[in-house]
């Protein structure tokens, strides 16, 4: 699966506060000499922050992508009524699964509290999630990992089911 991404966003340099409205993006700073220079590195911070968060976020994103496409593949081999997966493999999905989900539930990158005593940061961070969407990207990433977590599951207790069923015909015809 291949999924082209693109986001605009029109960043200019002011003398008026730094506001996110829509896609537009207007940082406080000065010209001085042909360099525009920010008083207010937090703002910065915060606004590199909120990028930085996103940018990592569509990283997850092309990571569950890919399991997607394994996912696809043996998907296709059941409607065929084969499975070629072993145990090992199903048990090694479910540990990239669980990576994932600890990443994107974990990460400094979307926790907001370093802002709690610092409102007009913890703003401008807000505002710039909010434009990259984080919110709503982190809880369609838990969902997509809700379903991919479910499925691999059920083949792995589809494998072990397979795995008792020999045992039980093996033992059947040791006694025989």
């Amino acid at each position: 699966m291949s999924r082209a991404e693109e986001e605009i966003m029109k960043i200019e340099f002011t003398n008026d506060d730094t506001i996110y409205l829509n896609n537009d993006v207007n940082i406080n700073c000065s010209l001085i000499d042909g360099i525009y220079i920010s008083y207010n590195n937090l703002e910065r911070f915060a606004f590199s922050h909120a990028l930085a968060a996103s940018v990592r976020m569509g990283i997850w994103e092309r990571e569950l992508d890919r399991l997607n496409d394994e996912l696809e593949q043996c998907i296709d081999q059941l409607k065929e009524g084969k499975l070629i997966w072993k145990a090992s493999k199903a048990r090694q999905t479910i540990g990239k699964i669980a990576s994932i989900r600890h990443s994107v539930n974990s990460s400094e990158l979307l926790n907001k509290d370093i802002y709690w005593d610092l409102l007009d940061i913890e703003r401008v961070y807000e505002s710039l999630a909010k434009q990259l969407k984080l919110a709503s990207r982190q809880r369609d990433l838990n969902k997509r990992i809700d379903y991919c977590e479910y499925f691999v599951k059920t083949i792995h207790e589809m494998l072990d089911q397979k795995h008792d069923e020999i045992d039980v015909k093996t033992r059947q015809s040791q006694t025989i």
